[in-house]
């Protein structure tokens, strides 16, 4: 079995480990799922990434249903622009499931790349600070990479080629997603993701969804978490923010979502829940999360960088480590997930009709 489809068979293994309950974090149900296909250890080469196994976990979890396919093609097209936009100077064409339809499980986006050779997109990739998962050499083994195989919000192939006439550049994509003229000039990395017309990014809601869920099934340290799994404690920590700021959207979804990095990858929560939610919050949300745990300990022992005392979310980010220090009661009343992920999304539509 090749290097990607072994990993690809790991993750989708690990993904189900993880929906049916049976694994808690990534790590560990990466390491069962690779002792179901291979007897030997696999080699690093051979082992899925977070990224891989999440795109697998949103497919069983129902993301890619038939009844989302709208909002799901128009997600992945989305992310494809600004890949396309990024390696514009390769003139870019898109193909495969972005182009066609449907998105269903294993959908990917392909781009097809009007150069010679790969390594030169290799390293504007590497510039933006996108991760690669897979490079295929030639059958000669030397010279430029035949494909590249990476994740960006979905699973994407690019390889080089002629272009071919069912294939859209970006123009033709552009004209498709409607991209305002005004934005033409900014970088990939500042553009703002496609949003639905609650303010959301497509998949958003329902990726906080499952990685909430899957809270329940991590159970926390006793000692310090007398409240049991850390969902209960996250659900906690949300109703301690809406007492304190009941109209503020983006602090609320701080208190909800600081801990679902856990449900991924327990060794590094933080880098997991950037990879799978920086780019479904506002800038100000992620702020919050991602400094949550330096304002934690700023309560305990008072010393914190000059550069948060000095950021006009500081005291935002102070009543956030407040929360989460108070939200440890065994038997607290809270919210469902459901009812927390509706209130704070109606808050916005709550001011659009003030």
């Amino acid at each position: 079995m090749g290097d990607w489809k072994l990993r690809q068979s790991i993750a989708a293994e690990a993904a189900r480990l993880i929906v049916q309950g049976k694994e808690s974090d990534y790590y560990a149900a990466r390491r069962k799922a690779a002792r179901v296909h291979r007897r030997q250890r696999p080699r690093a080469e051979e082992m899925p990434t977070s990224s891989e196994i999440q795109e697998q976990v949103y497919a069983l979890a129902g993301l890619f249903k038939a009844e989302q396919q709208s909002s799901a093609l128009r997600a992945m097209r989305a992310a494809a622009w600004e890949l396309m936009r990024l390696l514009v100077d390769f003139d870019p064409r898109l193909t495969g499931d972005a182009l066609t339809g449907p998105i269903l499980a294993g959908a990917e986006m392909r781009l097809r790349l009007n150069a010679g050779e790969l390594e030169p997109a290799t390293a504007q990739l590497a510039r933006a600070g996108i991760e690669l998962q897979f490079v295929s050499a030639n059958t000669d083994g030397a010279g430029s990479p035949a494909r590249l195989k990476l994740f960006y919000r979905f699973p994407c192939e690019i390889s080089a080629g002629e272009p071919l006439g069912d294939e859209w550049n970006l123009p033709r994509l552009e004209a498709e997603l409607a991209v305002p003229e005004d934005d033409e000039d900014l970088p990939a990395e500042e553009d703002e993701p496609d949003t639905d017309e609650d303010g959301y990014h497509p998949d958003a809601i329902p990726t906080m969804r499952m990685l909430l869920q899957a809270l329940e099934r991590v159970k926390l340290n006793p000692q310090r978490h007398p409240e049991g799994d850390a969902l209960y404690h996250s659900l906690q920590v949300y109703e301690l923010g809406l007492e304190l700021q009941p109209y503020d959207e983006e602090f609320l979804l701080a208190c909800l979502l600081h801990d679902v990095g856990y449900a991924i990858d327990r060794r590094d929560p933080l880098g997991a829940a950037r990879d799978a939610i920086e780019h479904l919050v506002t800038p100000r949300t992620w702020f919050l999360i991602e400094n949550r745990q330096a304002a934690v300990e700023y309560l305990t022992t008072g010393r914190i960088r000059g550069s948060l005392r000095k950021s006009e979310h500081f005291e935002d980010l102070i009543s956030l480590a407040q929360c989460d220090q108070r939200g440890r009661v065994c038997g607290a009343e809270v919210s469902t997930v459901d009812e927390a992920l509706d209130y704070i999304t109606g808050l916005g539509a709550a001011w659009d009709d003030a």
